[in-house]
């Protein structure tokens, strides 16, 4: 499947979801804004195109017949366990007030061994996929904006970020291949009823939320991420759905690899001086002019401490470099908490301004 790269109409749009819910948390949220309603109204007070949104973001609910998982949230720490007539794993995550935000303190997958635990539960997993919540935040928003939905993380993605960490996965891919493999051929056949779902209810556009960066997965792209990528898009484009992949760190090793398998869309591209490539150079690096480049503005450039004099700079220069092929301008990844959401605003006025041939003062 490939794109008519002639002109296309310049869409804005940002994932305002983490600066959103650092508000609510502060209580600071307007309650115009709560819910997906409100979340709709913010994105289009700020004359940005709706799309990103969590609600249904990943419409699946997943069941571990004969596992039993435990959860335990105790001052900001929540602990889960896994138990199996195999062995039992144990992940840990601790909330951050400061930075409103999680992070995983203690992966489920420490070593060789627990690979066998981890098969038990993926041989019984199940997704059920669970798409009337989407289809109705769909129908809310209408023809105003068109929430995003997502596939389960890719298995060597799911791997690294879910179960093992990336130093961790890396080891087990050194240390124990052949077991790392049926565990990616598990985690392959259970995102496949997801896929057929997503097929069957003629969803247009798909993400894949993989959190990618060329820092942690070129290295292991061509022998355990491409095969996947490959197979999955196949269906996917025979099936008439367009799939954008979440690339939201470095850039210059993965994304001619991922254009190279033939995703439709490449987002959350981060340019320099945040990012490791300038704009000029992200559409040759690609290597195809009908890759749809998705991104631009770092969610870093919407910190006050970034002078908007450099931000609007940066901004036009994005619409310059990109112009001529097909692009969508979006926050790269978010707009932080602490970020100023006025700068979304100066965005839609620049763009705007462009659609109408009128410079910007």
């Amino acid at each position: 499947m490939r794109h008519d790269p002639g002109p296309h109409p310049l869409v804005w749009t940002g994932d305002l979801t983490y600066w959103r819910s650092a508000m609510a948390a502060r209580g600071d949220l307007e309650h115009r804004y709560d819910g997906v309603g409100g979340l709709l109204r913010l994105q289009l007070d700020l004359g940005m195109f709706p799309y990103f949104q969590y609600d249904a973001f990943w419409p699946f609910e997943v069941r571990y017949p004969e596992v039993v998982v435990e959860s335990e949230a105790v001052e900001g720490v929540t602990r889960t366990v896994w138990r199996t007539p195999k062995g039992a794993l144990a992940g840990q995550t601790r909330y951050c007030p400061e930075s409103f935000s999680t992070a995983q303190t203690r992966y489920p997958i420490r070593g060789q061994d627990d690979l066998d635990t981890l098969c038990f539960i993926l041989e019984r997993q199940t997704y059920l996929p669970r798409l009337d919540h989407y289809h109705a935040i769909a129908a809310r928003w209408g023809e105003e904006g068109y929430p995003s939905i997502g596939l389960p993380r890719s298995p060597m993605s799911s791997l690294m970020v879910e179960w093992a960490g990336t130093v961790n996965a890396a080891y087990l891919v050194a240390d124990a291949p052949r077991r790392v493999a049926d565990v990616l051929t598990l985690m392959e056949r259970n995102i496949w009823r997801v896929i057929e779902a997503v097929i069957e209810a003629r969803i247009p556009v798909v993400h894949f939320g993989d959190n990618l960066s060329s820092e942690t997965a070129t290295s292991l792209f061509d022998r355990f991420m491409k095969p996947y990528y490959l197979r999955a898009l196949d269906r996917l484009h025979s099936g008439g759905v367009r799939a954008a992949v979440h690339l939201d760190g470095t850039v210059r090793g993965l994304l001619p690899k991922l254009s190279g398998v033939g995703f439709d869309a490449v987002e959350s591209l981060t340019p320099a001086p945040v990012g490791d490539v300038r704009p000029d150079e992200m559409r040759a690096l690609a290597g195809r002019g009908d890759l749809v480049l998705w991104g631009g503005v770092p969610g870093a450039a919407f910190s006050r401490s970034f002078p908007q004099k450099r931000f609007v700079a940066l901004l036009e220069e994005v619409l310059g470099a990109w112009q001529g092929g097909p692009f969508i301008l979006g926050t790269a990844d978010q707009v932080p908490p602490d970020g100023d959401i006025e700068r979304c605003r100066i965005v839609s006025e620049i763009v705007s301004a462009r659609q109408a041939g009128v410079g910007r003062s």
